[in-house]
């Protein structure tokens, strides 16, 4: 489970969190969807895609080990439908915190908001300074 520098967060959270198995091939999320779960991967891959007017994939960015969805993030922020496809890539193991709870976590605990911007700031660095 998630552990964090704060026993009653860590209590929280762990009540509250679901950790399922999800096999490869398997959508986590379709664009115009809303979101009702921020992914954290414990272990495998995600990417995220969208699909243009022929067909044809344009993957976005993929999420490992350790790593969330930014466009989740922006979906359960913005209260807006995910903009892209989400399909596990390889069998993984992964987090799942509920909208409403994810949004309270990141409102009343530094320590979560801290985790959750580490990781997204990880994922844009990944992204725009490894290319």
């Amino acid at each position: 489970m998630l552990n964090f520098n704060n026993e009653k967060l860590n209590k929280e959270i762990n009540e509250i969190i679901m950790i399922e198995n999800i096999q490869k091939g398997t959508f986590l999320g379709f664009e115009g969807e809303y979101c009702q779960n921020f992914p954290i991967i414990k272990h495998g891959k995600v990417k995220a895609f969208k699909t243009d007017n022929q067909g044809k994939e344009i993957d976005l960015y993929t999420i490992k080990d350790g790593e969330g969805c930014i466009l989740t993030f922006k979906c359960i922020f913005n209260n807006e439908p995910l903009s892209a496809n989400l399909i596990v890539e390889e069998n993984s193991e992964i987090y799942f915190i509920p909208r409403t709870d994810f949004k309270n976590f990141f409102e009343k605990y530094s320590e979560f908001r801290n985790f959750i911007m580490s990781i997204i700031l990880q994922n844009l660095d990944k992204k725009f300074l490894s290319e």
